[in-house]
């Protein structure tokens, strides 16, 4: 271990520049973007802070100091230890260069915007933010996405004719079914796959139709899993009906069953999109809800802990809303 210890000797001075208990705790109590950049600026990070505000504010500072912050931690241990130990070290690092690289992917099979998909990247990486810029906007990366999308529809293909075959099978042989239970499953599975790549294909149109392709973007994502830019605001009108609630024929026969149902009891989905909102310290969640999810929802947020919760109700005086202050 003596080689190391240069290295490490300088990793343990910089310890002195970790935050303590109390000064994160005095972070819980600032109100504002403003006041935590001003509080910041007056530690070790002042430098970077000074930097990013030049070209950006709020919350775009914040994440442009600790990129900054980020990427110098990579080139001190760099400097730190000599090229051969350096090398053994670098390993740590690579898998942050395969978490860029499937960003790049998913972002542009997702047809998210080059610079949606530049702001997430991980500046821990061994490669250089311009070189993976340059991959991003690159055509033969948008060939490779789409093939790598195509490869996944592929997977899912094989997958849905196994279960078909399953199902035939106990079909053809159980009493009281029928094998075409399989071709039904099929069928679902295709208008399934179509629905979402339809229903975006709509949208976009939408959006160059009226020309907010500057103020919208759109992305396919499970929840809030695909946008890891700070947000203030969440804005949601998620499924949260009750799975044995009996629907009117023109509503179910035209709906697909994701964008109805939310759980058994129906607010399981809009209790997981509070849990996901609070965990990103995102400040404010506006919900559409069932007319008698009120309670369950009130007793949910009060246990969990919010700063405020404010209910609405529609036209025909239905509780169907809420907005959260976290």
């Amino acid at each position: 271990m003596a080689l190391y210890d240069y290295g490490n000797t300088r990793l343990r001075a910089r310890i002195s520049n970790l935050f303590s208990i109390q000064m994160l705790e005095s972070f819980a109590d600032l109100t504002t973007i403003d006041s935590l950049i001003s509080t910041l600026s007056k530690t070790h990070y002042k430098s970077s802070i000074e930097i990013s505000l030049t070209y950006a504010h709020g919350y775009g500072c914040i994440a442009e100091t600790l990129r900054r912050e980020l990427s110098e931690i990579r080139q001190n241990l760099y400097r730190f230890y000599d090229r051969d130990l350096w090398e053994k070290i670098r390993i740590i690092f690579l898998r942050v260069d395969l978490q860029n690289i499937k960003a790049i992917i998913r972002g542009v099979s997702h047809e998210a915007r080059i610079d949606t998909i530049i702001d997430s990247f991980s500046p821990l990486g061994t490669i250089p933010e311009r070189i993976l810029s340059g991959i991003a906007k690159s055509k033969n990366i948008a060939d490779g996405a789409m093939a790598f999308l195509k490869a996944e529809y592929k997977v899912l293909a094989i997958f849905v004719v196994a279960v078909a075959i399953l199902l035939f099978f106990k079909g053809a042989n159980e009493v009281g079914s029928n094998g075409m239970v399989a071709v039904s499953f099929i069928i679902g599975a295709i208008c399934s796959a179509l629905a979402g790549f339809i229903g975006m294909k709509v949208a976009q149109k939408n959006i160059d139709t009226f020309g907010l392709s500057e103020q919208i973007e759109l992305r396919k994502s499970n929840l809030i899993d695909e946008v890891p830019e700070p947000l203030e605001l969440v804005v949601s009108n998620p499924p949260y009906i009750a799975e044995d609630f009996i629907l009117e024929s023109n509503v179910v026969d035209y709906e697909p069953k994701e964008a109805l149902f939310g759980g058994q009891a129906g607010d399981e989905l809009l209790k997981q999109i509070i849990l996901d909102v609070k965990a990103r310290d995102i400040q404010y969640l506006a919900c559409e809800m069932g007319f008698d999810q009120k309670e369950s929802l009130q007793a949910f947020v009060n246990k969990l802990g919010v700063k405020s919760i404010n209910f609405y109700k529609d036209l025909a005086e239905f509780d169907r809303g809420f907005v959260i202050e976290f």
